[in-house]
């Protein structure tokens, strides 16, 4: 039976693009008012009054309640662009559709930066409408997302990282090959160090990254350059479906082993239903993580910036032991 996501691939791109942004929303709003709040108030760099007020002996008028429970009116007006152009007149209509009283907002969510002379308009009308305006690209809101949801929140990160995959998926992302995704594996060190290849469920989020760097003990300790991914399942036959990167049989015996090798050792049983990345040979390095505790799940950091000065991946781990992370 195939995996379900929260967020399903459908053909129409725009609506489903719009569609599946709305219940992203919807599904942190489910899981925390607050969450939502800190969200929305990150990307609109404001303080918005979402959710109720709940005080105790406040005036209103010639009285003073015992208690007092209120909620602002808030409205948000949201626009996506996926293919299409952003239409500066089309926002300002949005300005009008907004209506009167209350704290409005607009937000425009587009694939590619939009016309700075356009945004600009938008802005001017946006400041007389009294109307809070922002655009922003989905890969920054991914950043947000990624900056507003911790690890332990366990039944709302699932669904941050399908969106983020989500918008990978669709197109929606820059180039991804100069990230390294950095993956804790203390269980599993051993046999990803021993064959090369990192492997998760394939029920978990994926995007497209260059590297991955294997986590144990506070710091990244392997490095690998992606070259295949596979779905794979193992009966005593291999069969795998590719992913990403080269098709080829070449990790083909690696991929046998690592799986053998994990049942007998750590326990596993990852012959179906996981996604192996297939890097040939980790190097080691020690891109040690400086800030308090370590990591639960996934962390992807842009390496591009080291790419000039590292002209392999032995330099890219040689450079990566002198820097940190936090």
């Amino acid at each position: 039976m195939s995996d379900i996501h929260y967020f399903q691939r459908y053909t129409s791109r725009e609506n489903a693009v719009t569609n599946a942004t709305l219940h992203l929303f919807s599904r942190i709003y489910e899981h925390s008012t607050k969450r939502l709040k800190d969200l929305l108030n990150e990307v609109f760099d404001a303080d918005m009054p979402l959710g109720v007020e709940i005080r105790q002996q406040t005036r209103s008028g010639e009285s003073v309640p015992d208690g007092f429970i209120a909620q602002a009116q808030v409205r948000i007006a949201i626009e996506t662009k996926v293919d299409a152009a952003v239409s500066s007149s089309q926002l300002e209509r949005h300005l009008k559709s907004l209506g009167e009283g209350g704290e409005h907002y607009l937000l425009l969510i587009s694939k590619h930066e939009p016309s700075r002379i356009d945004m600009e308009r938008v802005a001017t009308a946006a400041q007389q409408a009294h109307v809070k305006f922002v655009s922003c690209t989905f890969e920054e809101l991914c950043i947000h997302l990624g900056k507003s949801v911790r690890d332990f929140e366990l039944s709302l990160k699932p669904i941050v990282d399908d969106f983020i995959a989500y918008c990978d998926d669709m197109d929606l992302l820059p180039d991804r090959r100069a990230l390294m995704r950095v993956v804790p594996c203390s269980q599993s060190f051993a046999q990803n160090r021993a064959y090369g290849i990192y492997y998760h469920p394939t029920s978990r989020g994926y995007t497209k990254q260059q590297f991955i760097g294997v986590y144990r003990d506070k710091s990244v300790r392997l490095l690998g350059e992606v070259k295949a991914v596979f779905d794979c399942t193992y009966n005593g036959v291999l069969s795998k479906t590719p992913v990403n990167g080269a098709s080829t049989n070449e990790f083909d015996d690696k991929i046998i082993a690592i799986i053998r090798d994990t049942q007998r050792d750590v326990g596993w049983d990852i012959s179906c239903g996981h996604r192996f990345f297939c890097c040939g040979e980790f190097v080691e390095t020690d891109y040690r993580k400086v800030s308090p505790y370590g990591i639960q799940g996934a962390r992807v950091h842009d390496v591009s910036m080291f790419l000039g000065e590292a002209k392999t991946l032995a330099g890219l781990a040689d450079l990566l032991r002198r820097k940190t992370w936090e």
